[in-house]
């Protein structure tokens, strides 16, 4: 077993499933191998606290897996913009909120997000559906299920998810 916390180190691709991790799991930084695809898996350990921020200054980072811990607080407005997250997977944390781009309360970024997968499915998320991840071009799945969102649907722009395939 792996007891207490990951502090912020230069990890190469780290994948770490089922290691029955506690504690909380600080900023990650993630180097670029010769022709891999890079990403952060560390899923179905036991973290606690904030999901890390993704900064954009590692922009060729394309999926992070952080499904099936004990995550608390916001989804971090690093994954509404970051320039190379393509596969972004919070499933069953204990995720409370957006970032505001998803939800529509901030202007657009000035460039476009690649994003194709958001999982959001079983975190108690206290907000209004992600009308903004409809201006999202390549977004082809979103799951946001078993959560407490409230409100009404909103009306998707007729340019609006332009490639959702799943929801």
């Amino acid at each position: 077993n792996i007891v207490g916390s990951i502090a912020a180190k230069e990890l190469q691709f780290p994948a770490l499933y089922y290691a029955v991790q506690e504690g909380q799991l600080d900023t990650m930084r993630v180097f670029l191998a010769c022709g891999a695809d890079p990403s952060i898996t560390v899923t179905e350990n036991e973290h606690t606290g904030a999901v890390p921020s993704f900064a954009t200054r590692d922009n060729y980072l394309t999926s992070v897996d952080l499904s099936n811990n004990n995550f608390t607080g916001p989804v971090p407005d690093s994954a509404a913009d970051h320039p190379s997250l393509r596969f972004l997977d919070l499933r069953a944390n204990q995720l409370s909120g957006l970032p505001q781009r998803w939800t529509g309360a901030s202007e657009s970024a000035s460039e476009s997000p690649v994003l194709d997968t958001v999982l959001l499915r079983d975190n108690p998320l206290q907000a209004t559906f992600p009308i903004g991840l409809a201006s999202y071009p390549n977004l082809t799945i979103l799951d946001v299920g078993d959560g407490q969102m409230s409100g009404e649907l909103p009306a998707v722009p007729s340019n609006g998810f332009p490639v959702l395939d799943q929801f």
